[in-house]
């Protein structure tokens, strides 16, 4: 369906709409709510992921402002993507982090200069991003460097680390 009109009435008249199918048509147009944070990890590089997922049978919409996909399609089709949905969920899971703080604890974890987020990155070989205005830290990378960063931030945040 193509809908005309502003944003707001758009956005409504379409989330109207798959609530209808999807109560009409519960094994063929389902609605996928995914962390706002994995909404780049699902769709993939240059969205090729969410091409894959079309090439099993079901249509995938992605609406990244509400961290939603929307399967619609033969019901195989559609439960392949869910489970190949499911799987990246849980390997997003294993690669990624976050932990909110306060602002001290956010500049403990950064240090000097940067001197301790440098170090935490090179010992544990994770991406770390942390936001003292919203009193966040991300870790991302492999599972094996994120479970490492995750214990070296705690250690940090906590004081019972050696930072």
């Amino acid at each position: 369906a193509n809908f005309v009109g502003n944003p707001q009435c758009t956005a409504h008249a379409k989330s109207e709409l798959q609530k209808i199918l999807n109560f009409y048509f519960p094994d063929s147009c389902i609605i996928v709510s995914v962390p706002s944070h994995a909404v780049d990890y699902i769709a993939g590089d240059e969205d090729r992921e969410l091409m894959r997922l079309q090439s099993r049978g079901a249509l995938v919409a992605l609406d990244r402002q509400n961290a939603q996909l929307w399967l619609c399609g033969d019901p195989r089709g559609v439960e392949q993507a869910l489970n190949r949905i499911r799987n990246m969920l849980q390997q997003w899971e294993k690669e990624y982090w976050e932990h909110h703080c306060a602002r001290g604890a956010c500049y403990a974890v950064i240090g000097t200069g940067g001197s301790n987020i440098r170090q935490l990155q090179s010992e544990t070989g994770a991406h770390i991003q942390v936001d003292p205005d919203q009193g966040v830290i991300r870790v991302f990378g492999g599972e094996d460097a994120v479970r490492k960063a995750k214990q070296a931030v705690l250690d940090c945040v906590g004081g019972g680390g050696r930072w």
